[in-house]
């Protein structure tokens, strides 16, 4: 569950940047970059890691989507 939190993350951002204004692009690169890493170095095993990830970025995760569906 926490990967498919990032690479949903990692969709969305990378759907963003390029549409907006240059601070926006490079935040959304950013985020887009730290949920990559996020990805890359997840170990589903480690269970810990795995609830840290879904603690912090499945609320984000919730917040974009609500913003969305606005």
């Amino acid at each position: 569950m926490a990967r498919d939190v990032l690479l949903q993350l990692i969709g969305h951002a990378a759907g963003q940047v390029g549409a907006g204004e240059v601070d926006a692009d490079r935040e959304w690169a950013e985020k887009r970059d730290r949920w990559a890493a996020l990805l890359n170095t997840l170990d589903p095993r480690d269970a810990d890691s795995v609830q840290a990830v879904l603690n912090r970025e499945a609320p984000v995760l919730k917040s974009i989507r609500e913003g969305l569906s606005r």
